[in-house]
């Protein structure tokens, strides 16, 4: 497996210190400047996003589209009818979604597998790499969606300067990633609602950056956006995200699922995804 050391994005130095161990070998760092986290080392192939990466989705597709249903339709009030891109789209459920309300849908995603799956059921071919391989046109998008894809990605400011360049003025960029704040406690829930759950060594490579809220607003605004809302979201807002991974239902999920309903996990910071909406600022910035 080749590895690559790599440098803060953000700051272009190598001034980190140990944030956490996934694994004895996936090594998670934290920048002494700007706080951002990331794994380094990391690998440099992307080969393990196949079929077998998107099952668990495909197991439990019904509830992804109740999700993507719950999550577009608490967008409506500022989404307008228009050219939607999803990045990293996988098989594709949001456009889906989108499509069925009046969007003209397009997607991208480092899987041909999932781009093949989403396809059949897409008007707009869904394309295979990532947003900068997929060479869009300057200002067409209206909305740009992004779930649970930029800390996959090898360079998200990258992909964050591509999106401000394809998406119209006024248009919107729609974030959102894990919120890896309170990582520790997290991954102590995450035990309770699939029964000890340990990750390979495979799926502990998966994740290159480890978002806070604080350090996605600056990749953000560092690649030209202005932001219009930045907050932390709980297991279950908006309705449906909890079902997308969970298995089954024991005394422990009950009581869980009881605290999450009075919205417990996030007054307490045990919220698990970070929502950003952005939009181009006047005048680019970061270059």
């Amino acid at each position: 497996m080749e590895e690559e050391y790599v440098q803060c994005i953000l700051c272009n130095q190598d001034n980190t210190e140990l944030a956490f161990k996934l694994t004895k070998n996936v090594i998670v760092v934290k920048c002494r400047d700007c706080g951002l986290m990331y794994q380094n080392p990391r690998r440099i192939d992307i080969s393990y996003y196949d079929e077998k990466f998107f099952q668990s989705w495909i197991q439990r597709q019904d509830a992804q589209c109740r999700f993507c249903e719950n999550r577009f339709d608490s967008l409506l009030a500022i989404i307008r009818p228009g050219q939607i891109l999803d990045i990293g789209c996988g098989t594709g459920e949001f456009l889906a979604v989108a499509q069925k309300r009046g969007g003209d849908c397009y997607g991208v995603d480092v899987s041909r597998w999932a781009a093949n799956y989403a396809n059949r059921f897409l008007k707009n071919e869904v394309r295979i790499g990532t947003v900068e391989d997929a060479k869009f046109p300057e200002s067409f998008f209206d909305v740009v969606y992004s779930r649970a894809t930029l800390e996959h990605y090898h360079n998200p400011l990258i992909t964050m300067r591509e999106t401000r360049r394809i998406l119209k003025p006024g248009g919107l960029a729609i974030l959102e990633v894990p919120d890896e704040k309170h990582l520790k406690a997290k991954m102590l829930i995450r035990d309770i609602i699939r029964g000890k759950y340990i990750p390979s060594e495979g799926e502990a490579r998966q994740h290159l950056y480890f978002f806070t809220k604080e350090s996605l607003c600056k990749v953000v605004r560092h690649a030209g956006f202005h932001i219009i809302q930045a907050k932390i979201e709980g297991w279950n807002s908006p309705p449906g995200r909890l079902l997308t991974f969970v298995r089954k239902i024991n005394w422990k999920m009950r009581i869980l699922l009881w605290l999450i309903r009075l919205k417990i996990d996030v007054k307490v910071g045990l919220g698990n995804a970070i929502l950003v909406i952005a939009t181009p600022a006047t005048e680019a910035m970061g270059k």
